[in-house]
């Protein structure tokens, strides 16, 4: 018992030691290297330029009503690390004359949009297969000849974007206190979303330019029904609580390796993940950056991505008491990711191994 006891101590010292390097870590390298001064400005700036694009092509398009824009991700989160240079939105249209349909049963994190507005059915025309709306569309080579006929409306917007993007001048321009931030001319798709390009120029010349990706992503918002979500569909009750009184979810894009159905658009609680995200407290926030930093900051491959990552935090965070020795959390959390990483099988999916697999 008495070694037993020796032993338990010199783990403890080794936590308590490397929760020291971790804390001087996430000062030094991880949270954001800048004056809070600067911080604020490259924010306000980018979320100032986002608006104004998408309030500009939704007034010049009127086949793009969308009605708000929801800032989302790691910025909404509070959880980005080392420079805020990487931004999320959503562009939401909010449900009219449409309808949803769970019809593909066996993907539960799907469904279809019915159109039913006559209106409507003439201004998306282009993208309905019959009255459904097309998550994506296979091109099988042909999307240079024939561009027009084989979009997605979010497609349509990225296009309608980047139109802007090329032809703004002063407009796209926005001078802060401590810098000055341009909308580029660079656009691309990046999954169910777009990445609008802008450059941050810091007004001290010793400092580099950089360049900020805001990724833009349309979404259609939707009341919540019990055909929607279920306690079979969340790890915690506390997250389907939290869903249902939100009382609102969203259908976005589908992945080009999504379901082979192209009508099938993906569900999403986005605004509800970034609460929980936001309840984190800060020993598990500091845990999840720790994790962002270590497995996705190492170059141009992601071993593990930020949502599995936050997805791991947030249900180890359920079931843990720890809220001091970062070392003890870590560690639990690293054997999970390694355990998968060395024992996955081939075409595993990462999210369905780690509702299995995790540790609490």
């Amino acid at each position: 018992m008495a070694e037993y006891k020796e032993s338990d101590v010199i783990e403890e010292e080794k936590n308590c030691k490397l929760t020291y390097y971790f804390r001087d870590l996430l000062k030094e390298r991880i949270n954001f290297q800048i004056s809070e001064e600067e911080t604020v400005d490259i924010i306000d700036a980018v979320e100032t330029l986002v608006s104004n694009i998408i309030t500009y092509v939704t007034s010049k398009v009127d086949w793009l009503p969308f009605s708000r824009l929801l800032k989302v991700g790691s910025m909404a989160e509070s959880t980005s690390i080392v420079f805020p240079d990487e931004f999320d939105y959503l562009a939401i249209h909010k449900q009219k004359g449409m309808q949803i349909e769970r019809v593909c049963k066996q993907d539960r994190g799907y469904a279809h949009i019915k159109v039913t507005d006559p209106d409507l059915k003439k201004k998306w025309f282009k993208w309905l297969r019959g009255d459904y709306l097309q998550a994506f569309f296979t091109t099988n080579g042909f999307a240079d000849m024939f561009p027009g006929d084989f979009d997605t409306l979010g497609n349509a917007l990225m296009y309608e974007v980047a139109q802007i993007s090329q032809s703004v001048s002063d407009v796209g321009v926005l001078p802060k206190r401590t810098g000055l931030m341009r909308i580029g001319k660079r656009v691309q798709k990046n999954g169910p979303a777009f990445t609008q390009h802008f450059l941050w120029e810091p007004y001290n010349l010793q400092k580099s330019k950089t360049t900020i990706k805001v990724d833009i992503t349309p979404a259609i918002e939707f009341d919540l029904n019990d055909d929607i979500i279920n306690e079979n569909d969340t790890f915690h009750t506390d997250i389907l609580n939290k869903t249902v009184e939100h009382g609102k979810f969203m259908l976005v894009l589908t992945h080009d390796h999504g379901p082979s159905c192209p009508l099938c658009f993906r569900l999403t609680f986005t605004e509800t993940e970034v609460n929980l995200v936001c309840c984190l407290d800060t020993h598990h926030n500091d845990c999840y950056k720790l994790l962002k930093y270590i497995f996705n900051s190492g170059g141009s491959v992601n071993f593990l991505s930020s949502y599995v990552l936050k997805t791991l935090v947030l249900k180890h965070g359920y079931h843990c008491e720890e809220t001091a020795n970062l070392a003890v959390c870590f560690k639990q959390l690293v054997a999970v990711c390694l355990h998968y990483l060395f024992n996955r099988t081939t075409g595993e999916k990462i999210e369905k191994y780690f509702k299995q697999n995790v540790v609490e």
